[in-house]
Parts: structure tokens; sequence; C-alpha cells
């Protein structure tokens, strides 16, 4: 509900920010110097569904989260920036049960803001929160792969080729013909790193092995070529 509310017209997010007195703000959000334009957008859907305070829980705050996220690479993209969107998602897991979405959001973006280190120990935990059996929302296999891709990639920029070796090899297994060939490169790139031959040999037996392994190896060629 709250996410149809500003995407149904984004005049909102210009609205909010002067029909709503800064004096106002939302709880939770006055205590933090998060962008006063989701501070209104807060109080605004607030208001307008006539929630009490005690309702503005985890699951709120992720989708303001999203919805700021959203705006980033936009024409509206003065109005976030990865510090308030990175705030929001902070306040999400500060809330009683928080889903690993949150914990997924934040580590993304700690890596906007060239915190490696942070933005590793958060994907982790959303890894290790999606994969409990009583994980809300339960993740679909293409959401655990996309943890294991992500964490593949920061492990190898942040030099942990062994790290990023294993999260690349559950990623290439991915029912999903995208993400398979995204994780049998990067697994080849992280063997590359650590110059272990063996391990390089058997991914290239692995993919050649497979239902046209040919093919597959020349796309994960072009894509190595292609790869910065």
């Amino acid at each position: 509900m709250l996410t149809i509310l500003w995407y149904q017209d984004k005049r909102l997010l210009q609205l909010t920010s002067t029909s709503i007195d800064n004096s106002t703000s939302s709880p939770g959000l006055s205590d933090s110097p998060v962008s006063s334009t989701w501070d209104n957008v807060s109080t605004w859907c607030q208001r307008f569904l006539n929630l009490p305070d005690s309702d503005l829980d985890s699951l709120w705050y992720e989708r303001l989260a999203e919805a700021a996220e959203s705006y980033l690479d936009s024409s509206f993209s003065q109005i976030s920036t990865a510090d308030n969107v990175l705030l929001l998602w902070q306040r999400a897991i500060q809330k009683d049960k928080p889903s690993w979405r949150c914990y997924h959001g934040l580590g993304r973006m700690h890596h906007a803001l060239f915190r490696s280190g942070d933005a590793i120990a958060q994907l982790k935990i959303a890894l290790k929160e999606a994969e409990r059996e009583e994980a809300t929302p339960k993740p679909e296999p293409k959401d655990i792969a996309d943890l294991h891709l992500l964490l593949g990639l920061y492990t190898y920029n942040a030099g942990d080729m062994q790290d990023s070796l294993q999260h690349y090899l559950i990623a290439s297994k991915s029912e999903d013909a995208d993400q398979a060939r995204q994780g049998q490169l990067g697994h080849l790139k992280a063997c590359l790193g650590l110059f272990d031959v063996e391990a390089l040999r058997q991914s290239l037996e692995s993919t050649l092995s497979q239902e046209n392994g040919q093919d597959k190896m020349v796309d994960i060629l072009r894509m190595i070529a292609r790869d910065p």
C-alpha cells in the first residue's frame, strides 16, 4: 500500500516537501539526518492511511528505503542519495523482525558508498537470514543465487579470491541461465586471481561436460573478453 501511494503520482515527492512542516516529521526519522523529503513522504503516507505510530514497523521503513533507492538513478536523484537510503535501511533493521531483504539493501548501499567490509558483512547476514526455514518473505532460489553473486563480486573486489570462488561456484549452479553464466564467469575470474590451475581446469571441464558445453564456454569467454 505504501509503495502504491507514492508510485501513483511522483509529484507527491514535491508536494510533501512544501505541504508538511518539518516539525511534524515521522517518528524514527527526526533523530537522524535523513532527507526531509523522505521524512515528509513517510508522514504524508502515515496520515493518509490514518496509521498510529506503532504501525511504523520494519516493513514500513523497508518500503520507504526501496522507494528512495529507486530514485537514485532517476530524474528525481537530487532527493535521494546513498547515505539517505542507507539510513532508511538501518532504521528498518532497528525495528522488530526485519526481513533478510533489509540486510540485502543495507549491504548494497554500503557497497555504493565504497565500504566493502560493511557491504560483505551485511550481505552475509542477509544470506544467513534468507536460508532460515522461517525466513520472511520466503526467498526464491533466484534470490539466494543473487546474494551469492553479489557476495562473489564484493569479495572479489576486496581481494578475497577464496571466498569469492565459493560464492560464484554456488551461483554457477543456479537454474536461471543468466545467473549460471555470471557465476561461471566469476568462478573463472576468481580461479585466475588465485592462480589455481587445478580449480581452473575443473571449472572448464565442468562447463564443457554440460549440454551445449562448447557454446556455453564460448559465451563465457566472450564475457571475459568484454569484462573490464
